[in-house]
Formats: structure tokens, sequence, C-alpha cells
């Protein structure tokens, strides 16, 4: 390849990697701008049994509905099954406990309920005599999390606004979407076209008439 040539390939190439990368940035960042608080808002899976004892561990204060009932816990486990989320799931059902109730355990539920209690007072006398005995705290679990029970209360406290994204929020992500993709193709293909234009090529020259062709 020529000198000319080599230059405008690279003039080529190197602009398309930057813009492909630039399009990837915005795709990235318009994903995670529409979590509820950045990255940070990137759901955490919780087991079943967690979610049970953290419910059942809940004050007053922090449950939506008063003091909190198996019945409860279980209907917050079955709906964070498809919502993947604690402050939804719970917020639906404080909704349907004040609409209609809540639907009664089965004996089985029942026993693990029961189980689950028993580990909640004795994680709570644990911690009380601590306190009492000045003795080291032991790591909390992750159903004694502060990060885990504050979500019972988040859906039900937040405005409309602050549990999904607006309408102009959504359209200006589809729109900036849109011209990230578009440049991202554009991107590549003048960089496919630079890096041909770039890479050396073999060729073979009849020492008779001169002619060339590709060595390939």
């Amino acid at each position: 390849m020529s000198g000319p040539v080599v230059v405008i390939g690279y003039i080529l190439l190197i602009p398309s990697m930057l813009g492909m990368a630039f399009s990837v940035l915005v795709l990235l960042g318009a994903t995670f701008w529409l979590l509820p608080n950045g990255g940070a808002g990137v759901p955490t899976a919780y087991d079943p049994s967690d979610i049970r004892k953290a419910c059942l561990g809940l004050d007053m204060a922090d449950s939506p509905i008063g003091p909190t009932t198996p019945e409860f816990c279980e209907c917050v486990v079955q709906d964070y099954r498809t919502s993947h989320s604690v402050s939804k799931a719970s917020h639906l059902c404080s909704s349907e406990y004040e609409a209609r109730g809540l639907r009664p355990l089965d004996d089985q539920l029942k026993q693990v309920y029961a189980q689950a209690q028993d580990e909640v007072y004795r994680a709570e006398r644990a911690e009380i005599n601590a306190a009492v005995n000045n003795s080291p705290e032991t790591p909390k679990k992750t159903w004694e999390s502060d990060d885990l029970r504050s979500q019972f209360r988040a859906d039900a406290e937040a405005t409309p606004s602050q549990q999904a994204p607006h309408g102009f929020v959504l359209l200006a992500r589809s729109v900036g979407d849109s011209i990230a993709i578009a440049i991202g193709i554009a991107a590549f293909v003048s960089g496919l076209l630079g890096w041909l234009l770039v890479m050396r090529k073999r060729v073979l020259k009849c020492p008779v008439c001169g002619a060339t062709v590709s060595a390939a």
C-alpha cells in the first residue's frame, strides 16, 4: 500500500475505534442512569429464607403493615420470585393486605415460619446479651442487615415518580440508545474500511509485463 492510502486508513481506523468505544459507554450509561440509585440500584438476589427471617424481625416502624405476620412475609417471598425486588413485593403485599387480606399458610409453611421465628428470637436474645455484657458484636447475617430490612418500606414511601422512570426519561433513553447504535455501526464500517487500507498486502509482479496480482 502507498503512503497516502495508509494515512487515509489510519484516519478512518482511529476515530472509528473511539466511536465504537463512545457508543458502548453511552449504552451502558443510559442503562445505569435509569436505575433508582445508579449502579447501586442493581437488585441483589436474596434467599427466600433470608427474606422470611428479615420480615419476621421487622420493628413496627420498619413494617408497612404494623406488626408483620407470616402471611405477609410469605406474600413478599412469593411476589419477590417474579418482581426480584423486596421493596416492590412489600408494597404489593401491603396493598393486598389492606384490600382483601392475605392468603393463609398451609401446615408445611407454618412449620417453616415456626423455625424461622425461633431463629429470629435467638438472634435477638444474643444481640441483647451482647449489649448487656459489652461483648464484641458478631457479624450480622444477611437477613439481619439494614439493607434488606429497609427495603420492606422503600416503595411504600416512594412517590410514583421515584418508583418508575418518567415517560420523558424513557423517550430520552430510547433516542440516546438509537443515536449510540447508529454511531457504533458507522464507526464499525469506517473501522473495517480503514483496516483494509492499512493492512499489509503481498502482491506478485510479473517481471516481463509488469502486471501485479494478489499473493493470497
